[in-house]
């Protein structure tokens, strides 16, 4: 996903299980359960979720 360019949030880090991922790149598959640190305006956040609402 290409998240920056289509909603101009940043993904800080992805948690998953015990692990976290720093600075993830844009080809950072999300998989259910993961948890985001993401930093935006609020209209954005939520294009955010609902677009990884729609992919898994």
């Amino acid at each position: 996903m290409r998240i920056r360019e289509q909603t101009g949030v940043t993904i800080l880090a992805i948690k998953r299980n015990d692990k976290t991922t720093l600075n993830p790149p844009s080809d950072f598959k999300v998989n259910d359960g993961d948890e985001f640190l993401a930093f935006g305006a609020l209209r954005d956040l939520q294009k955010v979720e609902r677009m990884l609402l729609r992919t898994n």
